[in-house]
């Protein structure tokens, strides 16, 4: 394939190389793509893989050149995130998880947030060399490049922690397809190493970029106008390590409980049906670019599938105008048919027969197949620009007003993502039946003492998915708080046999509970000895057994049992020995109340901090009921 002499009126007229300019620009798209996510600094770990890749890790909290060889090793079946392999995103986590004080008691997402950042102000700068090495236009490539970062479809990416992946990835994968261009001009081969060593460390950083070297033949068509046959053979070293990293994701994933799902695509009906699905969610993609007001973390899969529904049958229609229109680009528009092939080449592994996510659609595929749409764009506005020379700054003042809008957005999404509980409202509110969310909006109000909305929820949950372990597990934690004990038993248990995946320790835990509610203490005893067997850890869950048995249960002698238990795992823990003090004076038993409250006297004067009011108060009546001085 060779782009015909017509075809190059559509292009930029000619490319200029010149290293020395262009850092200025660099710079500014650096800062505004940084400064646009200040917000996101202040947001919190939210409930969605950020407590399995980071909370909940203990090779991250506690890094380790064990864990390094781990993250390595682990092929056949990843213990670090379920069905993932990604070493480089680990050790990244690992590295923000030391800087921001790894085994303490609570780690801040402050760090975390700074270097997912801090990875997008640099795609953003790459972003912009690679239009600028496409186009040959330098300050509509510095507005493409602007747009990809204020995008709100970005904040996805960017905002939440667990997606360092993608924003590793992503600079990685565009740093190897510059340095391809590089080397389809120049023929040097050190940058056709390095080319093929930054796809390499892309794939072990996130799974799904393990396509790029098929959009390698449609630079080669353009804008490098290389012949095709050749060009094909020089690129083995890409074809083998695509085939071993695609080896390594399917396998990984298959091992996982989130393995992926491979639709019967020989079985009419089910062709048919993925076939509509799949031209429902290009449409919802290229909406959520064109018209991003109602992007949501999830988005329900349609009830109905096939042709005889309006909104399958239109987005059919546009997909098939869309190929109509890739085809006639070929001659007419190289931008334009190189544009949408990368980005339909980029964006499969997230749709098609294999499927890994319960979401219809997800911002995050979008944040690299989304930059080789800006090509055309930056394209067509040079060529625009380069014939009417006058109206430049027009296009120009357009597209800057274009960007101011996306960046308002784009404050408004972060929003979204600033914590657990607003990012499950805003799920809540684009998919009103979703259970997922309602179960996770029914443990905040748990969390916070709102038992009837949390019922509410969670009855709502089970309602629409009556199998779902996760609701009906979270209806068994309410029932068991509003004193249920008989009925959370039943819940959980059914929960359990179905399955909780990693919270299948926490299960039991739960299960624990609703039986001290019932007054089973020798099966309560059993099911946090379960708990503890599927790797619960010991101090934490045993503070939070004690918790309830203490203003739940009503049962301050097992609270003092678990109160000790948790003590002899973190001695040093305030909390849980002033809870001990509370629960012995329950129990009457003053005399070993006031000794745990002198401890934590003795813990606050060893840290040099004051003591609190309320600690020198209980100490006070307690020696005076004791007759101490």
């Amino acid at each position: 394939m060779r782009p015909d002499s017509a075809s190059q009126d559509c292009t930029a007229s000619h490319i200029q190389e010149r290293p020395s300019r262009g850092w200025t620009h660099a710079a500014v798209v650096a800062v505004i793509a940084f400064g646009c996510y200040i917000p996101s600094l202040s947001s919190e770990f939210v409930r969605l893989d950020d407590y399995q890749y980071v909370i909940d890790n203990p090779l991250v909290r506690s890094p380790s050149w064990e864990g390094v060889r781990r993250f390595f090793v682990e092929v056949m079946n990843p213990s670090t995130v379920a069905g993932y392999y990604q070493p480089l995103t680990m050790l990244s986590l690992c590295s923000d998880a030391i800087l921001s004080g790894a085994d303490a008691d609570r780690i801040e997402p402050f760090v975390f947030h700074l270097t997912n950042a801090a990875l997008h102000a640099v795609t953003a700068v790459l972003v912009m060399f690679l239009l600028r090495s496409a186009t040959g236009d330098l300050i509509f490539s510095m507005l493409g490049a602007l747009l990809f970062a204020v995008h709100p479809i970005q904040v996805e990416s960017v905002a939440w922690i667990s997606q360092r992946k993608t924003v590793l990835a992503t600079p990685l994968a565009i740093g190897s397809v510059i340095a391809y261009l590089q080397w389809g001009r120049t023929r040097k081969w050190g940058a056709l190493a390095v080319s093929i060593a930054l796809y390499v460390l892309a794939n072990l950083a996130k799974p799904t970029v393990v396509l790029l070297p098929l959009i390698l033949p449609f630079l080669d068509y353009w804008p490098l106008r290389r012949p095709l046959g050749k060009c094909l053979i020089e690129k083995w070293p890409f074809l083998l390590a695509m085939a071993l990293f695609t080896w390594i994701a399917l396998v990984s994933q298959s091992q996982s409980e989130a393995s992926l799902r491979v639709a019967n695509v020989f079985s009419g009906q089910v062709l048919i049906q993925w076939i509509g699905l799949l031209c429902y969610d290009v449409v919802l993609y290229l909406g959520n670019l064109v018209w991003p007001l109602y992007l949501s973390p999830v988005r329900a899969l349609p009830d109905d599938l096939s042709l005889s529904s309006a909104p399958i049958a239109v987005s059919c229609l546009v997909v098939i105008c869309l190929v109509g229109l890739w085809l006639w680009s070929r001659r007419r528009a190289p931008p334009l048919f190189v544009g949408l092939a990368a980005f339909a080449i980029l964006l499969s592994p997230a749709m098609g027969p294999l499927q890994f996510a319960a979401s219809c659609v997800s911002d995050r595929f979008l944040y690299l197949p989304s930059i080789f749409l800006l090509i055309p764009l930056v394209s067509a506005c040079a060529l625009a620009a380069s014939r009417y020379s006058m109206r430049k700054s027009v296009i120009q003042v357009m597209f800057g007003l274009v960007i101011a809008a996306m960046a308002a957005l784009c404050f408004v999404q972060q929003s979204v993502w600033a914590d657990s509980r607003s990012l499950w409202s805003r799920v809540e509110e684009m998919s009103p039946d979703d259970p997922v969310a309602l179960s996770n909006l029914a443990i905040f109000d748990l969390e916070e003492g709102k038992l009837d909305d949390a019922l509410r929820r969670v009855e709502r949950a089970v309602e629409v998915a009556p199998n779902d372990a996760r609701s009906l597990h979270t209806l068994g934690r309410v029932q068991s708080r509003r004193g249920h004990g008989a009925e959370a038993v039943e819940l959980i248990r059914k929960a359990l046999e179905i399955g909780l995946g990693p919270s299948q320790g926490i299960g039991h835990i739960s299960l624990s509970q609703a039986l001290m509610v019932t007054g089973d203490d020798d099966g309560s005893r059993e099911a946090f000895e379960k708990g503890i067997e599927f790797g619960c850890t010991l101090a934490i869950v045993s503070s939070n057994m004690a918790d309830f048995a203490l203003s739940v249960a009503r049962r301050p002698d097992l609270a003092v049992y678990y109160y000790r238990l948790a003590l002899k795992d973190d001695p040093e823990n305030i909390a849980t020995r002033w809870n001990l003090g509370t629960a012995l004076e329950a129990t009457g038993d003053s005399e070993a109340a006031l000794i745990e409250y002198e401890a934590v006297r003795a813990i606050y004067e060893k840290q040099g901090e004051p003591m609190p009011v309320s600690l020198g108060d209980a100490l006070r009546k307690l020696r005076q009921k004791l007759g101490r001085s």
